[in-house]
């Protein structure tokens, strides 16, 4: 049947896809990062360069689906084939800079989706532990924004009204209007839900 040849096709295509914009992202994570160069002295430096190119890779993902640039699942597929990356370099930056994991970690839930809770929630807690109001407004907003997100779907309404406040507030001065508008949305859900317990 020729239709299931067209979607066969496409789906072939969407894959390629995939594999080239994960590329041209990446910019080859393995490559830049520069492993097999790793003497005794450099650990440090290799350890922030490969921190660096997760931030970059999922935090330009999370961009461009903010953005409406790519699907949900075509940008949850770039990112899942470096997760343990991503797990690695966030452990390692909340030890050695808190900015580098606050700002890494909405592009990381992105990535974990629900199916991977307890990381979600560890991330979350984590990452709220080392918040700065030093940090740029920006990246405060954008993670106050996806942490009442995600507690929104926990239930907790305390937190999420908290967070989604700060976001709230962030976005306002900023001028974001798209950010202002889903933080009111979580604020108004958690309080709802709080209003019915």
């Amino acid at each position: 049947d020729r239709r299931v040849e067209q979607h066969a096709d496409r789906d072939e295509e969407q894959h390629r896809e995939r594999i080239a914009q994960r590329q041209r992202v990446g910019g080859g994570l393995v490559a830049e990062i520069g492993f097999g160069e790793n003497h005794a002295g450099e650990e440090r430096a290799l350890r922030r360069r490969h921190a660096q190119a997760v931030i970059t890779l999922f935090t330009k993902v999370d961009e461009d689906r903010w953005e409406g640039r790519i699907g949900v699942d075509p940008g949850i597929a770039l990112l899942e084939p470096d997760l343990d990356n991503a797990r690695e370099a966030v452990g390692w930056l909340l030890e050695n800079d808190h900015l580098g994991a606050v700002t890494l970690a909405p592009g990381l839930f992105y990535g974990f989706t629900y199916d991977r809770y307890e990381d979600c929630r560890r991330l979350w807690e984590a990452t709220e532990a080392v918040l700065d109001e030093g940090m740029p407004l920006r990246v405060r907003a954008h993670w106050a924004m996806k942490a009442s997100h995600f507690w929104n779907n926990d239930n907790a309404n305390g937190r999420t009204l908290r967070l989604a406040q700060t976001a709230i507030s962030a976005y306002r001065e900023l001028g974001e209007r798209r950010g202002l508008l889903l933080a009111s949305a979580y604020h108004l859900m958690a309080a709802s839900a709080a209003d019915r317990t």
